[in-house]
């Protein structure tokens, strides 16, 4: 980074310090088509600011504050409701993709980075219309806990697709 950049919300402020590596978005790599890729987007600075976030986390929960921040911060850059659910359903798919999701749910099939393409496009496709089918409604929430609303939408969401999955005896699943 040439410059330090910061977002501060009503939780904290988020710092990403000049002289950090940055890699650009997080985004899984079958996902650029739907969410964009690393360094496109007006979620630039947002995403520089939620991987240095991540890089920190120590635990999922402080994984789930900044995937929450990256939603807000996501707002303040411009971007819809709808825009920025989008790309909140896609940092909380990455992070259950790489493991850091659903840990105490293990009896759910795995997603993995190496699963196909298409197979994770599919899934955060079903779990993404669900969440984002609802974003208009979180006007009716204080701004500072729409990304809550939020959470409580994508991990509802994702259960219910992976029991729906799991009892399907005709699917597979790569693990």
């Amino acid at each position: 980074l040439c410059e330090t950049l910061t977002f501060t919300d009503h939780v904290q402020e988020w710092i990403a310090e000049k002289g950090r590596i940055i890699d650009g978005a997080s985004i899984p790599r079958a996902l650029w088509t739907a969410v964009g890729s690393p360094y496109t987007g007006r979620y630039w600075r947002p995403s520089i600011i939620h991987d240095i976030a991540c890089e920190e986390a120590q635990s999922d929960g402080a994984r789930r504050n900044a995937d929450k921040m990256f939603y807000r911060a996501c707002r303040s850059e411009g971007l819809s409701r709808v825009e920025s659910a989008i790309l909140y359903c896609g940092v909380r798919f990455g992070a259950w993709i790489s493991g850091g999701h659903l840990a105490e749910e293990p009896e759910f099939p795995r997603v993995t980075e190496d699963s196909s393409d298409d197979y994770q496009q599919k899934l955060f496709a079903e779990i993404t219309q669900e969440v984002v089918r609802d974003a208009d409604r979180l006007s009716a929430f204080p701004e500072e806990t729409e990304a809550d609303v939020l959470e409580e939408a994508f991990d509802a969401s994702l259960a219910k697709l992976m029991r729906r999955k799991k009892s399907d005896a005709s699917a597979t699943y790569l693990a």
